[in-house]
Order: C-alpha cells, then structure tokens, then sequence
C-alpha cells in the first residue's frame, strides 16, 4: 500500500499507475489495508445508487403512461433504481396507477419488474399485466419484446405457465432477428423446464450461435451454459468450436461448461 502510495506521487507521470491498475492491485489483494476486512469487490460492484431525483417532477409523470415524459423518466429510474428509490416508488403505489395502460406498456412491464415484490405479481398479471406481456410479445418489436421477457425474469415460478403460451412467438422472433433482445429472450427460455423447450431446440440452437458471438455480461452467458446441453447434439464440431472463446473471456465459468 504504501509502495503504491508513493508511486502515484512520483515525479515522472508514466510511473504513477492508472486507476484500472489500482483497482487490479486491490481485487487481487496485492494492496490491501492492514487490520481490516477483506473488501467483497462484487458486493461492491453490484451496489447501485440511484442519482438525484426531483420526485415532485417524477412522480406526476410515472403516474401517467400517457405523459410525453413517461417512457424516459421511467427507464432511467430502471437503469438506475437503488432499494431507497425503489421504496418510495412502492410507498406512492405507482403500479396501481398503471394497471389499466393502453400506452407505453412495454415501459409498465418494465416498472412492474422493479418495484413490484413476488407477492403482488398475481394481482398485476389479473389487472392487466398478463394482457400487457401479450400485446407487447404479439408486437414482435424488438423493444416491446424485450421489455415483455425482462419482466418475464422476475415472474415468481408459479405463474411461468401462464406464459408458455407466448414461447412460440418468442422463438420465432429469436429465429428471426439478430438483436440484443435475443440476449433477453434466451435467458427468460432458461426459467422453463427442457420438457416445455424441445420443440424449439432446433431454433434455439441457431440462436445460441449468434447469441455466443456477442455476449458480454454473465447473465447472457449463465443461459447459453444452462441451455447448450439441450442444444449441443445440433452441432457438429465446427459450430462446438464457436463457444469456445467463452472459456477465456471475462466470465465466471462453471467446470461442466
């Protein structure tokens, strides 16, 4: 610590380290402080603070999907929403507001996936939520789709069957389009078991290729690594080779992979 201290106080300025290597000396725990207790970086890179917001101005707008500001000022609170934001939203019941949207309902569903708890998701899916993820997956618009499937994500388990229904719309979409939806739509297919999924492994299997080119967040990879064994008997050795480069990438890589 305290040789690094004095290299960014040195005279020439190509000693002194960037902050990508401070931040490396101190994940690898070759810089540390004496005496205290190991920092946890991923509990610290997955805390989120939401910025400065003037709720007397948002909170008229997000009660009304109609409002010209609604889709922007709700996906920056999406983006950004930290667990005291997330409080007061849910204090204003800001979804009770929304359940009978005509408009903007890819940007309810989204809402809906950040403040609603496992609880209040029934109640939501019988007041208009089930009717919002259909429209906006019968849409087959990529934004619309990806708002349906990301809220898809956190429907408790016992209402998936309820949206089995739309995998075929899914899969055709996935099957014909080459998007970052498609990223969204493959880890939503991982919530169901392979017995709902066989019918589509041939489609799935087309989209994995592309999805492996492009990944770049755990999440995406969580679901080819989930999904490539249903898959992997559709390819032949060539196309094995194409997730390859996974192994060496960024991601935390399960030994089965």
């Amino acid at each position: 610590l305290k040789k690094m201290i004095s290299r960014c106080w040195s005279k020439n300025p190509n000693d002194r380290p960037d902050f990508t290597e401070i931040v490396n000396l101190f994940e690898s725990g070759e810089v540390f402080f004496p005496n205290s207790e190991k920092i946890d970086f991923q509990k610290v890179k997955a805390t989120r603070r939401c910025p400065p917001l003037d709720l007397e101005y948002a909170l008229p707008v997000l009660k009304d999907n109609d409002n010209e500001h609604f889709a922007s000022v709700s996906h920056f609170i999406v983006s950004k929403i930290d667990e005291k934001m997330r409080e007061k939203l849910r204090a204003v019941k800001i979804i009770d507001h929304l359940t009978d949207a005509k408009t903007n309902i890819d940007t309810v569903l989204l809402l809906a996936s950040v403040l609603l708890n496992e609880s209040e998701f029934p109640p939501f899916f019988e007041k208009g939520g089930l009717k919002m993820f259909k429209e906006c997956v019968s849409e087959q618009r990529g934004q619309m789709i990806s708002a349906a499937v990301r809220f898809g994500l956190k429907v408790p388990k016992e209402l998936l069957p309820e949206l089995k229904q739309f995998l075929d719309d899914l899969v055709a979409f996935m099957k014909s389009n080459s998007c970052l939806t498609n990223h969204h739509i493959i880890q939503f297919l991982t919530r169901f078991p392979e017995s709902d999924l066989q019918e589509f492994k041939s489609a799935i299997s087309e989209s994995l290729l592309d999805v492996a080119e492009k990944v770049d967040d755990q999440s995406t990879f969580d679901a080819i690594v989930s999904l490539l064994p249903m898959c992997k008997d559709q390819y032949d050795i060539t196309q094995l080779r194409s997730f390859y480069h996974l192994i060496s990438g960024t991601f935390i890589v399960p030994p089965e992979f």
